[in-house]
Formats: C-alpha cells, structure tokens, sequence
C-alpha cells in the first residue's frame, strides 16, 4: 500500500531543467518530492532480483523533473533511449553485456528484460542481479542493469588436517582461487571433505569455513579430524533364514582385520547391506522384511560394533496357482 501510494503521487523522469528556488521554500519541497520519487522508482518500478533478494544500494538519478504518474504497465512498448550496465568492477564488462538481448531503440518489454536479468544471473559471479527501468521526459525508457558482485577468491586454504594430505584434499574442491565466492561452493566442498573423511573411518569429522577470512577472499576449511574408527564386530539380530556366516558373505560392511581389511564404517555400505538383507529375505519368503543398523560406540570412540536389526514378518508360502482365460495352450503347460 505505501509503494502504491507513492506511485500514485509522482514519479521521477530524468531532465535538463534544474527545479528553482521559491521564497517560500520550494527548492527544499521540490529536492523532497524528488527523493520520495526516486524511492517510489526503486521500490516500485519494476525492479527484479536474482538469486538474493538484497537490492544494493540505489542508483544515481542527477537531476530530476516530478511530473504526473506513469504507471509502470504504462512503459510498455516505450522506446528504449539506452541500454546501461552499473556495479560491475571485476567482472568482463562484455561478458555481461553478451547476455542482454535487449537493444537501445527497440519497444520495451518487461519480459524481455526478465531474461536478461536472469541470463546474466547465470553467470555465477553476483550476488545480486536487478533491472531498473527509468521513464524520460520524452517518453522513452533507460534500462538499467545493476549487478552486485561476489568476491573474488584469493586463496584456498586448508587447515587442521593431519591424515589426509592437502593434495588429496583439493582433489573434491569445487573452490578455486580467481573464481567467485559462492556459498554453493563452499557448502559443497564441506560436504566432499566431510565425505572424504569419513570413508576413511573418521565418522566424527567436523568442518568448517573460516568466516574471519571469508570478507577478504580466503577461503579457509577448518578440519577437526576426531578419533579414526574401525569396526570390530558385525552381527545379524534376529537372523531365521540363512547362517550368519552368509550374510556376511553377502554384505560389504566387514570388521577390520589387519592387513586384509580396512573395517572403516561406509554409509553407502551401510544402505547397500540393508537393501541385500532384505533382498535374500524377501527372495525366501518374507516379503514384509525390514532391516535396520544400530550402531555401538566404545568409550574410546575408536571401536564400533555394527548390528543389523532384522524384521522378517511371516513367511508367505504358495498354495494353490490357478490360470483363466487361456485359450491357446492349457493349464498344464503355462504353469510348467
């Protein structure tokens, strides 16, 4: 309701002619109005936001003309006086301008310039992205693009790590000095390091990013390794069906033995062995199966027993297997 009222009060179209002092105050009414158009424009006159819903800071309007509204749905087909780029300081400023299809002397059209807000969004180097769109006194539009850049990466750093090297480490990053900060990247790169660690048995890794550093273009991963876990038992709780020896056989979760095998804890093992389980029940008879994990911590956080929970249900049999309708071979063949 407050951008639509200063709509409907006055709008800014940029002109030559500087507002005169009054006797009676009006150079300070007229600079009042102008700034409260200025807003109305900002707020109300179709900005459009990209991939954050930050509006930067506004743009500079020179001198201004308050003239009677122009509806923003009014535009429309307007010719466009000129095409504008603001905020790009590092980025190519052709780069950008290869992703605007709109053109200085065409009609202007809102959805056209929503493409553009959106292609140039797709560049992956800016915060924000917004378009302005500037009515002139002589019925024509500016179109404004204005971009808020990320920073730029300096470094890549990576700290507290003590049994994965830092080549190995940088092999899962998606972080790369020269490019953009981009929490997508660096929540990604967690992920990965956090992944990394724990298939190599340490369950309780912790990482973080350095946020200290992070105004200045360093991107810095603090690692907390914690204890390395190995597995030194398995068990199947409420195993009917087959040997637990077998069950073993069949699953990927083993217990550590030395030089053999590793026994580090894999999740994706975990899930592959639950859906095994529950396979060679069902393969028997149990089509209701369930099977789950419980995972047994010692108090030193470096043993673990796993114990895969089992819930067979009951156990369907075939009775009687009865066909109908076959008119071209019989009974007897179609059940052989």
């Amino acid at each position: 309701m407050f951008e639509n009222s200063m709509l409907e009060k006055s709008v800014v179209v940029f002109g030559s002619d500087r507002p005169k002092r009054s006797a009676t105050g009006g150079w300070r009414l007229c600079m009042a109005a102008a700034c409260t158009a200025v807003l109305a424009m900002t707020m109300g006159a179709e900005p459009i936001l990209a991939q954050s819903t930050a509006t930067g800071p506004a743009a500079s309007v020179g001198h201004a003309a308050v003239l009677p509204v122009v509806r923003p749905s009014a535009l429309a087909g307007w010719p466009i006086a000129r095409v504008e780029i603001r905020g790009n300081r590092a980025s190519d400023l052709t780069a950008i301008e290869n992703q605007i299809r709109v053109t200085a002397g065409a009609p202007y059209n809102r959805a056209e310039v929503d493409v553009d807000v959106r292609s140039i969004a797709s560049l992956g180097r800016f915060v924000t992205v917004r378009a302005q769109v500037i009515p002139t006194e002589n019925h024509q539009v500016i179109v404004r693009y204005v971009v808020q850049e990320r920073p730029e990466i300096n470094s890549v750093l990576i700290a507290g790590n003590r049994h994965i090297k830092d080549k190995t480490i940088r092999e899962v990053l998606l972080a790369r000095t020269g490019g953009a900060v981009d929490q997508f990247v660096y929540q990604s790169d967690i992920r990965a390091i956090t992944k990394l660690y724990r298939s190599r048995g340490f369950n309780f890794v912790r990482v973080v990013l350095g946020k200290k550093s992070l105004a200045k273009g360093i991107i810095k991963y603090e690692i907390t390794e914690g204890p390395r876990v190995r597995i030194n038992d398995v068990s199947f709780v409420n195993n009917v069906a087959f040997p637990d020896w077998y069950l073993g056989f069949k699953t990927d979760t083993k217990s550590h033995l030395w030089i053999i095998r590793s026994g580090y804890l894999r999740e994706n093992d975990l899930r592959h062995d639950e859906g095994e389980i529950r396979k060679l029940y069902q393969d028997r008879g149990y089509l209701d199966c369930r099977v789950d994990h419980l995972l047994q911590y010692d108090p030193t956080l470096r043993r673990l027993k796993v114990k895969f929970i089992i819930q067979h249900g009951r156990r369907y049999r075939v009775g009687k297997v009865q066909i109908s309708g076959n008119t071209v071979f019989s009974t007897p063949v179609l059940l052989k």
